[in-house]
């Protein structure tokens, strides 16, 4: 044997058993759900690369659906811990919402209540009132 092919053969000897990609994606669905969807995280934690993640996204829809299940899994865990800090009258959390989730309702960026809340949010004069008086406060200020 010539020396090229005997390295070719000694490194071939030294590689792992190449794991089936089905597997492999499995694991990585695994990892996505136990990391609330962190893909970084899921990647290096089970030695994939990411181009291979976003190849499996492109070509494979049940694994892009259970993939993205894995992302509304760690959306609805952080919508859970905000909403705790609203029922704990914090501010900050409910302008957040208002903000975000209260647009159809006329609550946005540039709302007057919103700003009125921020400011108040500064004074922590409004810490302890119930999420129906900072309702109506929002409301007299909409229609000033």
């Amino acid at each position: 044997m010539t020396k090229h092919k005997n390295n070719k053969l000694a490194n071939h000897q030294k590689r792992e058993p190449r794991v089936s990609t089905a597997i492999r994606k499995k694991a990585m669905i695994e990892a996505m759900q136990n990391s609330l969807g962190n893909i970084t995280y899921s990647t290096r934690s089970i030695g994939v690369s990411r181009a291979s993640h976003y190849g499996w996204m492109r070509t494979d829809e049940n694994y892009k659906k259970q993939i993205e299940e894995c992302k509304e899994i760690a959306l609805d865990f952080v919508e859970a811990a905000l909403m705790k800090l609203i029922s704990k009258g914090k501010t900050s959390a409910i302008i957040y919402f208002l903000k975000h989730r209260g647009r159809s309702r006329g609550y946005n960026i540039g709302c007057h209540g919103c700003k009125y809340l921020e400011q108040a949010n500064q004074k922590n004069e409004f810490e302890k009132m119930s999420i129906e008086e900072l309702e109506l406060l929002l409301e007299e200020e909409r229609q000033r």
